[in-house]
């Protein structure tokens, strides 16, 4: 995931050119996306992992020479059946580069930070526990890239995300998570919305 963090930040260089002033902003002057897909939870960064389910709401506005900001909202749940069960909701603030790769398709590249509430609670067959073993905030740091198809003011595409967390405090005391537990991911999937020109 380091790899992804620096190929992200060369190419964002790399797209710092000035554009042609008649140049229409490859993703709209606002776009508007909701995705979903798979989501791997890598707790204490990639020691053991949590498959689950990705789901985010996004909007951006064009900000100028092909830069976009804006913000996401994405939740993140492990799918363990008769497991501990582990939940991440995110908020991001994100700045990304639009690319026009000509005819229908678009391309965005980009990073952020995000302030994230996360859960775990230890579950058994014959119900969970009252008291969830974590509940708590931390920050976290992201990459992004996706690819778009523009159908007219219509965007169908895929994305993948990598995010780094915190370590949540106080878990060397529970029982299994003596060497902390932080909520680093990876998703991909696929998205859907619209732009506004």
């Amino acid at each position: 995931m380091k790899a992804l963090f620096v190929v992200s930040l060369v190419l964002l260089g790399l797209g710092c050119r000035p554009l042609a002033a008649q140049e229409a902003p490859a993703l709209g002057e606002y776009h508007f996306t909701f995705g979903f897909g798979p989501m791997i939870m890598q707790h204490v960064t990639f020691e053991t992992d949590d498959a689950g389910v990705h789901l985010g709401l996004a909007g951006y506005k064009h900000v100028g020479r092909g830069w976009y900001l804006g913000a996401e909202l994405g939740f993140g749940e492990s799918m363990v059946l008769f497991g501990d069960d582990s939940g991440i909701t995110m908020y991001e603030l994100n700045g990304k580069r639009g690319f026009d790769l000509g005819g229908a398709f678009a391309a965005d590249l980009g990073a952020g930070l995000s302030y994230n509430h996360v859960t775990y609670e230890r579950s058994s067959l014959f119900g969970t526990d009252s008291e969830p073993g974590i509940d708590d905030w931390v920050l976290g740091i992201q990459g992004l890239a996706g690819i778009h198809g523009r159908l007219g003011p219509i965007l169908l595409g895929a994305y993948l995300k990598a995010m780094l967390t915190q370590d949540v405090d106080g878990v060397q005391e529970a029982e299994g998570l003596q060497d902390g537990w932080d909520y680093s991911n990876l998703t991909f999937g696929i998205r859907f919305g619209f732009l506004i020109r």
